[in-house]
């Protein structure tokens, strides 16, 4: 298949050369659908670590199919990157829970969207700050709101801001377990992910923080500016 042609609807927007390696932590409800629209958009390298297997339950809030049942959610998402992604492009799968301390990111680019929060500032402490990551983005989500956090790793005043958002686990919304995810709002965040992905990618400014409610069809948007 010639990308040229599958990318020509918004190649005005962001090109393939510009487009930078990702790598992308966990493949749960907003991991899954970020790395389909990466693959999507064209995006040439994108690694995938999970070490979770698709479950019939994943089916529902996640972007799973029947057919991938029982494989592991990194051997599943490299199929949907196959499949709506291209044949040049790089996509890596990594079977197994990311380590902080024992494992590493490569990419200038992540997206860090494990379940526990703790495990996503083990990461931060641990394999963003002073590596190689250039951009940093961590979405967090519930049945229909989400956060997304979009960190410049050179700008010490968003790495401050950004450790102030963690908490402690008991503190996380509590939310029914039969009202705790969505398709939808899974697939409406990875979309903010991914037009801020293309922003870093071309230069553009970018804001810290995106706070939106589905339900009640509000969005607030924060930048830090230089004092």
């Amino acid at each position: 298949m010639d990308s040229n042609i599958r990318l020509s609807r918004f190649k005005g927007l962001i090109t393939q050369d510009r487009m930078l390696p990702i790598t992308v932590i966990g493949c749960g409800g907003i991991g899954s659908a970020t790395i389909k629209q990466l693959a999507q958009l064209g995006v040439p390298e994108i690694t995938m670590w999970d070490g979770d297997t698709v479950d019939e339950i994943n089916r529902g809030t996640q972007g799973f199919s029947s057919y991938a049942v029982g494989k592991s959610k990194v051997e599943a998402m490299s199929d949907v990157c196959k499949a709506y992604g291209d044949e040049e492009c790089s996509y890596i799968g990594i079977n197994k829970f990311f380590k902080p301390t024992e494992d590493s990111i490569v990419t200038p680019i992540a997206i860090i969207v494990p379940d526990d929060i703790t495990v996503r500032r083990e990461i931060f402490e641990n394999n963003i700050v002073d590596k190689s990551v250039m951009f940093l983005i961590d979405a967090r989500m519930a049945a229909e709101q989400g956060q997304v956090f979009l960190v410049n790793m050179a700008d010490k005043k968003q790495i401050q801001f950004y450790k102030e958002s963690f908490f402690n686990p008991g503190e996380a919304m509590e939310e029914s377990c039969t009202a705790r995810a969505t398709i939808y709002c899974g697939e409406y965040i990875a979309a903010l992910i991914v037009s801020q992905y293309k922003a870093f990618c071309m230069n553009q400014i970018i804001p810290f923080r995106i706070d939106f409610h589905l339900r009640t069809l509000t969005m607030s948007v924060s930048h830090l500016l230089e004092e």
